[in-house]
């Protein structure tokens, strides 16, 4: 909470105080507090409400955080073993029992066929690690796994944070990573009626682009799930945003207490009143609707490229929550910008894109999902490591970084400008057009504009990255 009296106070004093008041003041709101496995059942909650039920299930601990884990690794990955191994033995050509006359299957009880994924998955592991090298090669694979997700619970801190600790942040994060991944379950029941929906709609068993883009599309129905869950927290008020912060200068990080607020920094020189709390951020805060961040997103990228001092003005203790917003529309942005740059560079530069064709709309979908998923995770990655050199908490941190990255939509554009310059380029020296040396120095012309545009926009961006770094270290506001 912006506490407003705050920075009246501490510019109409004489002196700086010893410390600054906490961020926020309020405890978090509490939330319905479920221990043990009695938790389970909020899994199936969890894809569809994420941000009601995420914070129960983060406070709930860590086993039923570990056995949801577990049963989801199991009962997805054995539905999938299930559908593309087990069933074909009884109906090799459709694989679905539906589909075939009666009892396509071995008479069996109910309890049988409800174990029967999970007996398929054991009757997979035991398979692949008969030898050496398949227990070896199924450990990696396993250790790759938790890895991954190890990496995607340490991409989400900055999205998730509230102000805690961050071992309690991480701690959260990865319990919030292993509920998500129950999603697994949905998606090895749908895997199983795979033969089923390809018989309606015509297709053939081989693997097609609409594979890959439903694939990508519950990849980012996942990340959003995951995202969404961590947005509200529930834990006790302990961390940074409820510990008096100590006065620094905002150039060198001089401690500034009980210096007089209209005197300046004995390191740097910096008027103390420029250090004191209450920045107000170069982008207006107002609400510009439902689509407010998409609306937005032209005059912040232009504010973020053109405004030197905006990082310098901009409250980095506040407004988690919108910058979050801003950054994922920038996101968004980012992906339909791809997806106009693939044909674009598909027309200029044939033969590029043979190593992933791009014959159909779904694979202009799957490619923009992937974009998606790597903006946000690369996001995250890049706002935790800010936080982690500049050893600063991981909320201000966020802010600073989800500004500093909507400089990364201009980059999505290079792409189709210097695929546009290069079609002109090429038509201006065709043979039966640019005969003449002023139609070539023309086509000259526009590749170096190309490249020119190329490197301003690269330059401008570290440009950017330096400001937020420098001018948001020891930021007050």
């Amino acid at each position: 909470m912006n506490d407003c009296s705050t920075a009246i106070d501490a510019r109409t004093s004489e002196m700086v105080p010893d410390a600054w008041p906490p961020i926020t003041r309020e405890a978090p709101r509490p939330t319905l507090k479920i221990r043990g496995l009695v938790a389970l059942p909020g899994m199936v909650l969890l894809w569809f409400m994420p941000k009601r039920v995420g914070a129960c299930l983060a406070g709930a601990g860590w086993r039923p955080a570990i056995v949801a884990h577990l049963l989801s690794l199991t009962l997805g990955l054995g539905l999938a073993y299930w559908m593309e191994h087990i069933v074909p033995l009884y109906n090799p050509k459709s694989a679905m029992f539906f589909d075939l006359p009666p009892r396509p299957f071995p008479e069996m009880p109910i309890g049988e066929m409800l174990r029967l994924p999970f007996a398929s998955l054991v009757i997979s592991v035991h398979g692949g690690t008969a030898t050496t090298a398949g227990v070896m090669q199924f450990l990696a694979m396993l250790g790759g796994l938790e890895i991954a997700l190890v990496v995607v619970a340490l991409a989400m801190m900055p999205y998730a944070a509230a102000g805690e600790t961050a071992r309690r942040l991480f701690g959260r994060c990865l319990r919030l990573t292993w509920w998500s991944l129950t999603i697994l379950i949905p998606l090895g029941f749908g895997w199983l009626l795979d033969p089923w929906w390809r018989a309606t709609i015509g297709l053939s068993n081989a693997w097609h682009s609409i594979d890959y883009m439903m694939l990508a599309l519950a990849g980012v129905w996942w990340l959003m799930v995951l995202l969404r869950s961590g947005y509200r927290y529930a834990g006790p008020a302990e961390g940074p945003a409820w510990e008096p912060r100590t006065p620094r200068c905002e150039s060198c990080g001089y401690i500034i207490a009980r210096l007089a607020t209209t005197g300046r920094c004995p390191e740097c020189g910096r008027p103390i009143a420029d250090s004191l709390p209450g920045r107000r951020a170069t982008v207006s805060p107002i609400r510009l609707g439902r689509f407010g961040s998409l609306k937005s997103f032209r005059p912040r990228v232009h504010a973020v490229f053109k405004d030197e001092a905006f990082f310098d003005r901009l409250s980095v203790h506040h407004g988690h929550a919108r910058a979050r917003a801003r950054l994922l529309s920038t996101c968004a942005v980012c992906v339909i910008l791809a997806c106009f740059g693939i044909p674009s560079v598909a027309l200029a530069f044939p033969g590029v894109l043979d190593v992933v064709p791009v014959n159909h709309l779904a694979d202009v979908v799957s490619i923009g999902c992937a974009t998606f998923f790597g903006f946000v995770v690369f996001s995250g990655i890049a706002s935790l490591a800010v936080s982690a050199i500049g050893r600063r908490p991981v909320q201000p941190s966020a802010v600073a970084s989800f500004y500093a990255l909507s400089a990364l939509a201009p980059l999505a554009l290079l792409p189709i400008f210097i695929s546009a310059m290069w079609l002109l380029a090429g038509f201006l020296v065709e043979d039966d057009v640019g005969r003449s040396g002023v139609l070539r120095a023309g086509a000259i012309l526009l590749a170096s504009l190309a490249i020119a545009g190329g490197l301003w926009v690269i330059a401008r961006t570290v440009r950017i990255f330096r400001s937020m770094l420098r001018d948001t270290r020891y930021a007050n506001g």
